[in-house]
């Protein structure tokens, strides 16, 4: 895929991407093989993964419980500090890890792919940090 922007008429940068081997959005089976789309790149697939299986194990089986309570257990907020899950597009300088808003929109995509907002991670990444 070549890009080309545009300003006034006159083509300011050009870059080829390829992504030939990501399937399109239509052929994808279900919407956790979403992490294929283009705008993604290769570290991005990587994170998908990383944020999917902590999800997986440290959310899912414990949701309904938090639900109920009305708050989560401190040991996922340090267990998600330490897997670099928050404050992942806040600048280093600042507390955070410096990521991209690419890497934030995964956090935010795999915990609503999950049905799992109560942890509340991005708005206490992008909001309040």
């Amino acid at each position: 895929m070549l890009c080309l922007r545009l300003l006034a008429g006159r083509t300011l940068t050009a870059c080829v991407r390829n992504y030939s081997h990501r399937p399109e959005m239509s052929q994808a089976a279900s919407f956790l093989d979403f992490g294929t789309r283009r705008i993604f790149a290769e570290e991005h697939d990587l994170f998908r993964e990383t944020v999917r299986k902590f999800v997986a194990e440290h959310i899912v089986p414990h949701h309904t419980r938090w639900e109920e309570q009305g708050h989560c257990d401190r040991e996922l907020w340090l267990k998600a500090g330490e897997q670099s899950l928050l404050g992942i597009a806040t600048p280093e300088a600042d507390g955070g890890h410096g990521g991209d808003i690419l890497s934030a929109a995964i956090v935010w995509e795999e915990l609503n792919y999950a049905n799992c907002s109560g942890p509340g991670f991005p708005l206490h990444s992008d909001i309040v940090m």
